[in-house]
């Protein structure tokens, strides 16, 4: 009898954990990442020894798994096609490997709406990006697979370094809501577009762009640090932070973008954008440290007047510039553009039978930054668009709507120094220019862009409030044209050509949305400028306003001596806008609130802190004048003689108020700035 024949079935091992290394060793060693790829478990290990691993034209990994190299220093895999790994719609890590394509490639590709994990790699020398990320809903590949899932986004790209690439260090084109990508404590340098690009088509994927040093990209293609371009008009998710960006061809980071702004209904209200740029050091790019560009879009805005809850609803802010360090960039340390666009769409009805107003709220803040030597200003914003349509009357409620679409930049606590051109620019747009240390930005005639005035604060076409700053040795104090200003508080000195110069705008009231031009000014210590007032009665003498000494610590010291005229002199804050200075500390400490940037500690009553300082002052002070008196020249000119009595008389006077540390020390820094000019003078070598 015939027996049929069976064929024996084949059984494939497959394991939680792989190793490529040599298939001689046994069970679950393998020669090859793909081979190992094949036998490893959904959600198992891949170990890859040390060596070179070539995967041909690329592996496209579709199923949960971790790649686990030696070490990027030793674990080399090489691509000869389109990419090393195409993600697809899987959890994966990929860690401790070196990762180069040969060909028109991509090193790392990621598809879908898993977590992956890219970290402690070095990827180099693709002839196109370091890493790709395709974050569509339904994105387009090569072999038309749909590739849309429901699963939320998460990216964490970690701890590697990325250089030497064709195009971008790191790619992504974005669309995912609710999605996440983490770009953390990586080096990206050297690649010859941008060092991180973001491209928004839908969606609202939130990022996370952290403890990088990203230096050196764009070398050919005046490209920047960090690149995010939207032209779609939807949310935009960012916070960029703690990063090192230096040397780029380009801006250190640009941020080009449409958006939908803020849409408000009846306390109900959406913010689209949120863009946080904080505690980078962002130094010696070609072009601008921080380069915004926006398209700000506002429908339908309203407020209720008379509800009890009003006074909780939040003043959110968009955009969101602070604590960052801009320095020797070729143009700017901070450059914005925003262009706003608003529609009204009237309300069918009126269910709480109320008034209506525009809900009030802020564009963008510029904070706590150190904005210093830049080639151009400091800070220049421009602002187009409506900032005051008039309301539309048909189609609401009995008329009962007023609307403004006021959206106030805040510029406040920063200190902006030693820029080339001037401090502060703006033009157009509302604006609380407040707290600001504002020194020493200066350019002569001939030597600026586009014709600009040299000004510490240049004011055109704007609503401004300018409030409490300290502006010292600028070209210009405040140069305002056009514009409606509220002068507040603020010392103007020692400033080239002139403190306050109005460019001829009439005077009306406080801020006339209606004019054509307006100020007021009222407790501001103008002093010590070339001119004081230009275009503009001096105002020494009226409301509040005074021309003396305000009395600096030191030449490079704003803070106020305890004999200081702007103490206490400053106007009161009923709206509490000011109610911190530059450093944080609360103001007002005395009878009223002080003028400038600086608030000091009350004078009516010597703190004790002062004391040791007002004594170690004393000794200085002593300790130099005893050796200038014995290093004096036989024949001393009448300018050596001079110094010699002012020293003098401020020292006698510290004597006569040795009971007030407070105004002791403040003497004593004025007796050492005199003694330090004449040891110069007489060069004595005389040390405090």
């Amino acid at each position: 009898m015939l027996l049929a024949t069976v064929a024996p079935v084949i059984s494939i091992s497959t394991y939680d954990e792989v190793f490529v290394d040599d298939s001689g060793l046994g069970e679950g060693h393998f020669d090859t990442i793909a081979e190992a790829l094949t036998r490893v478990n959904p959600g198992g290990n891949v170990h890859i020894a040390a060596g070179t691993h070539s995967v041909g034209t690329g592996i496209i990994i579709d199923f949960d798994v971790s790649i686990l190299g030696a070490g990027a220093d030793i674990t080399f895999v090489e691509s000869t096609g389109d990419q090393a790994f195409w993600i697809q719609n899987a959890n994966v890590k990929i860690d401790g490997l070196s990762l180069t394509s040969n060909g028109n490639a991509i090193a790392i590709n990621l598809f879908g709406h898993y977590t992956v994990e890219i970290s402690n790699n070095k990827i180099s020398g693709n002839n196109l990006n370091g890493i790709y990320a395709n974050i569509l809903g339904t994105p387009t590949s090569p072999d038309g697979l749909d590739l849309l899932t429901e699963e939320d986004l998460i990216i964490s790209l970690t701890n590697n370094e990325i250089y030497s690439n064709t195009s971008s260090g790191i790619k992504v084109i974005c669309g995912q809501d609710d999605g996440e990508v983490h770009i953390t404590d990586c080096s990206i340098h050297n690649n010859g577009m941008e060092g991180v690009s973001i491209e928004g088509v839908s969606g609202s994927t939130a990022f996370n762009i952290s403890n990088n040093e990203i230096y050196s990209n764009g070398e050919h293609t005046y490209n920047t640090g960090i690149y995010v371009f939207d032209e779609q008009e939807h949310s935009i998710l960012l916070d960029i932070n703690n990063n090192y960006i230096h040397d780029e061809a380009g801006s250190g980071i640009e941020i080009d973008c449409h958006s939908n702004g803020i849409s408000i209904f009846l306390f109900s209200f959406f913010i689209d954008d949120m863009v946080r740029i904080y505690q980078n050091d962002i130094i010696s790019n070609e072009r601008d440290g921080i380069y915004l560009g926006f398209n700000i879009y506002y429908e339908s805005i309203y407020v209720l007047l008379d509800s009890e809850t009003e006074d909780e609803v939040p003043y959110p802010c968009c955009i969101s510039v602070f604590q960052n360090d801009l320095a020797s960039n070729g143009y700017n340390g901070i450059y914005a553009i925003i262009n706003k666009h608003t529609e009204f769409i009237p309300l069918e009805g009126d269910p709480q039978g109320s008034e209506h107003e525009l809900f009030l709220f802020q564009l963008m803040t510029l904070a706590e930054n150190n904005i210093y030597d830049n080639t151009s200003y400091g800070i220049q914003v421009y602002s187009t668009g409506d900032e005051y349509p008039d309301s539309p009357n048909e189609g609401t409620v009995d008329g009962a709507y007023n609307i403004y679409a006021l959206s106030p930049y805040l510029v406040y606590r920063n200190e902006i120094y030693d820029n080339k051109s001037g401090g502060l620019a703006i033009s157009g747009g509302l604006s609380y220019v407040i707290n600001n240390l504002i020194t020493a930005n200066f350019s002569l005639p001939g030597d600026l862009d586009q014709g600009m005035p040299s000004a510490g604060i240049l004011l055109s076409n704007a609503l401004s409030m300018v409030r409490n700053n300290t502006v010292l040795a600028n070209m210009e104090g405040v140069n305002v044209s056009e514009s409606e200003m509220l002068l507040i508080n603020n010392i103007i000195v020692d400033n080239f050509y002139c403190g306050v110069n109005a460019g001829g705008c009439p005077r009306s009231g406080y801020l006339d949305l209606d004019g054509d031009g307006s100020y007021e000014i009222y407790n501001n210590d103008v002093w010590n400028n070339t001119v004081n007032y230009n275009n503009i009665m001096d105002y020494t003498g009226y409301d509040g306003n005074i021309s003396e000494d305000p009395l600096f610590y030191g030449i490079f010291d704003a803070r106020l001596a305890g004999a200081s005229p702007c103490i206490d002199a400053g106007m009161k804050d009923e709206e509490e806008i000011v109610f911190e200075d530059i450093e944080g500390t609360t103001r007002p400490q005395g009878r009223g609130i002080d003028m400038g940037c600086y608030e000091m500690p009350d004078n009516e009553w010597s703190p004790k802190w002062v004391q040791p300082l007002a004594m170690v002052s004393m000794a200085n002070a002593n300790s130099m004048w005893s050796c200038i008196m014995q290093n004096l020249p036989g024949e001393m000119d009448p300018e050596v003689e001079a110094m010699i009595e002012e020293v003098q008389d401020i020292m006698a006077q510290a004597g006569t108020l040795g009971v007030n540390p407070i105004y002791q020390n403040g003497l004593m820094y004025q007796a050492l700035d005199v003694l330090e000019r004449l040891n110069e003078k007489l060069e004595c070598g005389c040390h405090s």
